[in-house]
């Protein structure tokens, strides 16, 4: 009912309204007290008659004299309260009465319960009151008295009229005197409730209310309003540097930064390095179904699907996406590779009320990763054809000898000798071309003195723009100090080739790879040596690949790998006379343990020279 008035008719009924329930519940209280004080002197009343009265009917009932009984109880007439009395002899039969009137006689009694001298029941207006008659300890009789409660009613009927009058009285006064008052409290109120209004309207923090100049409860209001007001409007100016600077940091990064509302997916901010990526500004871009305008292709080859996209899995089921590579269609046709992170952002309350995803243009880095591979697996084909003509050499020696031999005797038939020298001919072609092989196997460069610190900082440094796109901790635990004389390339190669396939197991999470070098000696042959150690906290390898690891042509990485890998680098180990180990968990990470001896490097570099060169 008072929900759309004003503050000021508020306060006025307000104000009436308590008085009239003040005033209500006062008269209440009033009424009920004498309508209770009324029943109690009614009661103490009737009590004090019938106790007179039995006293002067001892006399009465003790000489039989019912004519003096009635007598007595005629007096009764005298109060108009008491309808009718009668009294009863010990065995209970009647032996006077009055009644005002014949229906209200009462022809029949019980006396009062043992050890009791009076009894009292209220039956509708009336009430029958019920006392012994007692002469000198012993029991004369009793006397009952009906009264009448008539009287309670037209009490409470006649108050109930006086407090209706006192009420409306009183709640006129009450409405005249708020509204002499009601001004100086709803008057500072409506000029706050104004101020509110044209702030929510205008956004203007900067409005302050007007003071009342008072010390109470409304001026302690408005000056909280007005701290409140000063408060928003620093926080709003500090959000504006903030967003302002947020904005310079973004259009200055070298990733591609770009977000979106949750959970619609409506991408609203796009910086300027994600247009120089992507070769286009940022498209309309209302819901997630419209992702598909941006081609975007899985490195299989498979178009991206708008629910596939990261931003939109950051955005629609709060994943954080790490490190996925992507090709890119560009608007001139181009194709390019990036690497894309997605997170979700959350409030306060932990929902997600938005997403940002990062990327980076690693098209260069997928050029010279395949120019590596390729040089890799150029390599790697050389070695094999290399290992395979020094294995030629051989029986290709001692086909040389037997045609020497043949062509040597001279019974022959001359087309025989001809085609015996054509086959010599041909077979040193043939030798000619394996020794080329094997040249081109063989290093050029003599055995050295290297420091496998240096070694493997190299490495380090040749991926180190891997490392840089990827989120893997380098942790080097160099130990080692003597220097190992060895072929110094070949066993870059081979720990270039370790580090990478590390790398290539935590691509797309957050690892840890453990480089370290300590010296120690070989637990099988006690020889004293350098163990290099390759740990990552990748996905691991299964019990079935770990069998085949060293296996030629084996390998896990579909067209990206050659399974060669692994193979030529045990091979550049073992010619070093060393030993390459591996153990692996899945879900925990592989460790590669490489032990390259010193006594062996050092009698054998005649040897390594050697076999680089024969």
């Amino acid at each position: 009912m008072l929900k759309n008035l004003t503050i000021s008719r508020k306060l006025t009924w307000l104000n009436a309204l308590v008085s009239a329930a003040a005033l209500t519940l006062a008269c209440i209280a009033f009424l009920a007290y004498d309508q209770v004080t009324y029943k109690r002197t009614l009661f103490h009343d009737l009590s004090a008659q019938a106790q007179v009265v039995g006293f002067n009917s001892i006399s009465a009932l003790v000489f039989n004299d019912p004519d003096s009984a009635t007598t007595t109880l005629s007096a009764l007439r005298a109060s108009p309260a008491i309808l009718a009395a009668s009294i009863f002899t010990v065995d209970g039969r009647i032996f006077a009465t009055y009644a005002q009137d014949q229906k209200y006689q009462i022809t029949e009694g019980t006396p009062p319960p043992a050890g009791q001298r009076e009894t009292y029941i209220v039956i509708g207006k009336q009430v029958l009151l019920t006392r012994s008659i007692v002469f000198g300890n012993k029991p004369m009789g009793f006397i009952v008295i009906r009264g009448s409660l008539s009287e309670l009613s037209d009490r409470l009927l006649q108050y109930l009229q006086i407090a209706i009058g006192v009420l409306i009285f009183s709640l006129g006064a009450a409405l005249i005197l708020s509204s002499f008052f009601r001004r100086a409290v709803a008057a500072p109120i409506v000029r706050l409730a104004e101020t509110a209004r044209i702030v929510s309207r205008d956004k203007n923090y900067a409005i302050r209310a007007e003071p009342t100049g008072n010390r109470d409860e409304t001026a302690v209001l408005i000056e909280a309003f007005n701290d409140m007001l000063a408060q928003i409007h620093a926080r709003d100016a500090a959000l504006d540097t903030e967003r302002a600077r947020l904005r310079v940091i973004i259009e200055s990064a070298p990733v591609g930064i770009v977000l979106a509302d949750a959970p619609s997916g409506h991408i609203i901010l796009m910086n300027r390095r994600a247009e120089e990526i992507l070769g286009h500004a940022l498209y309309p871009s209302e819901d997630i179904a419209s992702y598909a305008q941006y081609h975007t292709l899985h490195t299989d080859g498979r178009p991206v699907q708008p629910h596939e996209h990261p931003l939109a899995r950051a955005v629609a089921a709060g994943e954080v996406i790490r490190s996925e590579d992507y090709r890119y269609t560009r608007p001139d046709g181009r194709e390019t590779w990036i690497r894309a992170s997605a997170a979700p952002i959350r409030d306060k309350q932990d929902s997600i009320v938005a997403g940002v995803l990062v990327f980076s243009d690693i098209d260069e880095h997928k050029r010279a990763q395949e120019a590596l591979l390729r040089s890799e697996k150029l390599a790697a084909a050389g070695r094999l054809a290399a290992s395979i003509s020094h294995e030629i050499n051989n029986p290709l020696e001692s086909i040389t000898n037997l045609l020497y031999l043949a062509l040597s005797d001279k019974r022959l038939p001359l087309d025989t000798r001809e085609y015996l020298s054509q086959a010599e001919q041909e077979l040193a072609r043939v030798s000619q071309i394996t020794t080329q092989t094997l040249r081109f196997y063989r290093q050029t460069t003599n055995p050295t003195s290297a420091d496998m610190s240096g070694l493997l900082d190299s490495v380090l440094r040749l991926l180190r723009g891997r490392v840089a796109n990827s989120e893997v901790e380098i942790v080097k635990e160099y130990r080692a100090t003597k220097q190992l004389h060895c072929f110094e390339g070949e066993l870059r190669q081979v720990f270039t080739n370790l580090i990478g396939n590390a790398l290539d197991a935590m691509a797309g999470r957050t690892g840890r790879l453990v480089v370290r070098t300590s010296e120690t000696r070989n637990w099988e042959t006690s020889e004293a040596g350098i163990r290099v150690t390759v740990a990552d906290s990748g996905s691991g390898i299964n019990p079935e690949t770990l069998q085949r690891i060293f296996e030629p042509f084996y390998t896990t990485k579909g067209l990206r790998g050659t399974g060669l890998g692994l193979w030529v680098s045990k091979e550049i180990i073992a010619k070093h006379r060393g030993t390459m180990r591996v153990k692996s968990k899945l879900g925990v990470g592989t460790t590669f343990s490489v032990f390259l001896p010193f006594q062996r490097a050092t009698e054998s570099r005649a040897n390594i020279a050697g076999s680089a060169s024969a």
